[in-house]
C-alpha cells in the first residue's frame, strides 16, 4: 500500500515538471522558488509542496530540490529529493530515482503531454501517464491520470512562484526614419532589476542578447542596423533571483537611408540631371538603386575619353548625392554615365546625363 502511493505521488511529480518547462520560451524564467499544493483526488490525500528550480541554460540543464509534505492515508511525508533534466530538440528528458521504484524515464514533449514507465522497480502493473495544464513562468495548475493494475488513478495541483519577475507587456518595435529602430515596452509590476533585449535577423540568425537597460527604462534605440533588413525583436525582465519569460516578439524593416539622409527605398533605378547646369567648376546629381548594386561612375568628354572615374563601388538600395569638380578641366561638354548590375537579381542598368561646364 505505501509503495501505491507513492507512486502516485511520483507520477504527480513527473506531471508537474511537464507542466512548468511546457511553453516556457525562456528555460531561466521557471528558476527560483516555488510553493504550493498537490491532492490525490482517488485516494483524497493532500499535501503541501515548496520546489527550488536552478537551470543552467549554457549546458541544457535544470535541477530541482523537492520538499513533498503532507501524509499518505496516515504514511509519513517524503524526505526531499533531487530531480536532474536535461534539454532536446523534441522535448525535456526527465530521469528520476527512488528507492521504491527505482529509475523513472520519460519525454516531455513541448505540447504539454508526457509519456513515462517506471523500470528496475519491484512494482508492477504501471501503464502510460498522461498530464494537462495551465501554466505559465510564475503560476501553474494541472492534472494528471495514469493506470495502475487496471485502475484509473488522477489528481491535481497547483504552484505559484516566489516574488516572479512577469513578463513585460506591449513590447513594440518601430522603424525611425533615421535608420534606427525604437524599442518600447510597459513594465508595471514586473519587478525586474534589468530588462535584456534579443534580436535576429529574420531567417539569417538566431536570437542574441544586444543590449541590457536598466529596470526603470521603458525604451531603448538599437541604431547597429542595416537599411532593408528585417528584424525581430523580443525582451525578458530579470533579478538577481530569476527572470521573466521573453515576451511576444516585435519585428520591423528597418529604413533604407541614403547619404543625404533621406528615407525611403526607391522603386526604379534612375540617374538624374545634374544641378547647376552649366556650372563653374562643380555640380551635383543625384542617382537611385533600387536593389544592392555594382555601379561604376564615369565622366567622359565630347570625344568620348574618360576623364574622371567618380565611383566604383558596392551600394546597398536607396538613394545617393555625389559631387563632380571640373576645376582642372577646360570648359566643354562632359557626359556623366551611370552603370549598375544588381547583386540580388539580373536587372541592370546604364543612362548617361549631359552637362555644360563654362569657365
Amino acid at each position: 500500500m505505501k509503495n501505491k502511493f507513492l507512486l502516485t505521488l511520483f507520477f504527480y511529480l513527473f506531471l508537474l515538471t511537464a507542466i512548468l518547462f511546457a511553453q516556457i520560451q525562456n528555460p531561466r524564467a521557471i528558476s527560483g522558488a516555488w510553493s504550493g499544493s498537490w491532492l490525490n483526488t482517488t485516494y483524497q490525500s493532500v499535501g503541501a509542496i515548496s520546489l527550488t528550480i536552478s537551470v543552467d541554460e549554457e549546458n541544457g540543464t535544470m535541477s530541482g530540490n523537492w520538499v513533498v509534505g503532507g501524509t499518505v492515508l496516515g504514511m509519513p511525508s517524503i524526505d526531499a529529493f533531487d530531480t536532474d533534466v536535461h534539454f532536446s530538440e523534441s522535448g525535456i528528458i526527465d530521469s528520476l530515482y527512488s528507492i521504491y521504484w527505482g529509475d523513472i524515464n520519460g519525454t516531455i514533449l513541448f505540447d504539454g503531454t508526457i509519456a513515462g514507465t517506471a523500470v528496475n522497480s519491484p512494482i508492477t502493473g504501471v501503464g502510460l501517464c498522461i498530464g494537462s495544464g495551465t501554466f505559465n513562468s510564475f503560476e501553474c495548475a494541472g492534472a494528471f491520470s495514469f493506470d495502475y493494475f487496471g485502475q484509473q488513478v488522477e489528481g491535481e495541483m497547483n504552484l505559484t512562484k516566489f516574488d516572479p519577475v512577469t513578463v513585460p507587456q506591449e513590447f513594440n518595435a518601430l522603424a525611425n526614419e533615421d535608420g534606427s529602430v525604437l524599442l518600447s515596452w510597459n513594465h508595471d509590476g514586473v519587478n525586474a532589476d534589468v530588462f535584456r533585449i534579443d534580436r535576429s535577423q529574420s531567417g539569417k540568425t538566431g536570437f542574441e542578447q544586444i543590449a541590457e537597460v536598466s529596470g526603470s527604462e521603458n525604451s531603448y534605440i538599437d541604431a547597429d542596423v542595416l537599411g532593408g533588413a528585417t528584424y525581430v525583436y523580443r525582451i525578458a525582465g530579470a533579478n538577481s533571483e530569476t527572470e521573466s519569460d521573453y515576451s511576444d516578439t516585435s519585428s520591423v524593416v528597418a529604413v533604407i537611408v541614403s547619404i543625404d539622409g533621406e528615407p525611403g527605398t526607391p522603386a526604379a533605378y534612375d540617374l538624374k540631371q545634374n544641378y547647376p547646369n552649366p556650372y563653374n567648376p562643380s555640380t551635383n546629381f543625384e542617382f537611385t538603386l533600387p536593389e544592392r548594386s555594382g555601379i561604376t561612375l564615369v565622366v567622359f568628354n565630347a570625344a568620348g575619353k574618360r576623364v574622371r572615374k567618380i565611383k566604383n563601388s558596392i551600394l546597398t538600395a536607396g538613394k545617393y548625392s555625389e559631387t563632380f569638380n571640373a576645376a582642372d578641366l577646360a570648359s566643354g561638354v562632359y557626359f556623366i554615365t551611370l552603370k549598375a548590375a544588381s547583386t540580388e537579381s539580373e536587372k541592370e542598368f546604364s543612362k548617361t546625363i549631359k552637362t555644360l561646364l563654362l569657365k
